[in-house]
């Protein structure tokens, strides 16, 4: 093999490598998220379950272990609840227009602003990274708070805590258990939403020149999007202590 075409070869099962890599770190970065929401919502009894399995290695003794389960000590929650006080008591808003005031205040009151930014100030004190979205839905302004199991960004590569566009995935289930995927891209110009198999469903421009949403980190990025890792011992904790 000639040295160069050797080189090709090896640069080519590099890029490889690190392609898969950075493919299982996305699905394990994204699981961690979702065992962190599972925490928060009092869902993670599953989770728990399949915790016990690998250290156990044995699903005997695993389901001997049953009758000591628990998830009723969520310290997970309880700490991340703790820590979130930004909006504990709300917050008084004012323009120096009083007339600017009272029609902001009606569209902060119609997208339940407080409730809202509380919300995301436990996602992101738990989750670490969240993605805040304006956007008015069926003649109502509301806010989403886009979380991290279900987002996939294309970082900025001049500040790579900022995204490029990304994709936020939702699992819509009817009340016959039928399971549909909506994927909602957003670029600086477009919203494109797709299904599971890449079909495009809807498309329509914002307008906005930039990305539609504000990107709220809980620490200083510098060149990585998602900083999941802090918080993890919490995590390992509510583990340890759910079958202890």
């Amino acid at each position: 093999m000639s040295p160069a075409l050797w080189e090709a070869t090896a640069r080519a099962a590099g890029e490889s490598t690190l392609r898969a890599a950075k493919t299982e770190a996305e699905r394990l970065r994204m699981r961690e998220a979702e065992l962190r929401i599972g925490m928060l919502e009092d869902a993670w009894r599953g989770a728990l379950y399949a915790f016990m399995l690998r250290r156990y290695k044995s699903s005997d003794v695993v389901d001997s272990l049953s009758a000591v389960v628990s998830t009723e000590h969520n310290v997970f929650r309880r700490i991340m609840g703790e820590l979130s006080t930004v909006y504990k008591w709300g917050a008084t808003r004012e323009l120096e227009d009083a007339d600017q005031t009272q029609i902001a205040t009606s569209l902060w009151d119609e997208a339940q602003i407080d409730e809202t930014l509380d919300l995301a100030n436990l996602y992101l004190n738990a989750l670490r990274d969240i993605i805040l979205v304006p956007r008015v839905v069926n003649g109502k302004m509301q806010v989403d708070v886009l979380s991290p199991e279900a987002l996939c960004v294309t970082q900025d590569p001049r500040d790579p805590s900022q995204a490029l566009q990304w994709v936020n995935e939702t699992s819509l289930v009817d009340t016959a258990g039928a399971t549909q995927i909506r994927r909602e891209w957003a670029t600086p110009m477009e919203w494109i939403v797709t299904n599971q198999y890449g079909e495009e469903l809807e498309r329509s421009e914002h307008g906005l020149g930039r990305m539609p949403g504000v990107v709220v980190h809980a620490d200083k990025r510098t060149k990585a999007f998602f900083g999941i890792s802090r918080g993890s011992d919490a995590v390992q904790a509510n583990l340890n202590i759910g079958h202890d």
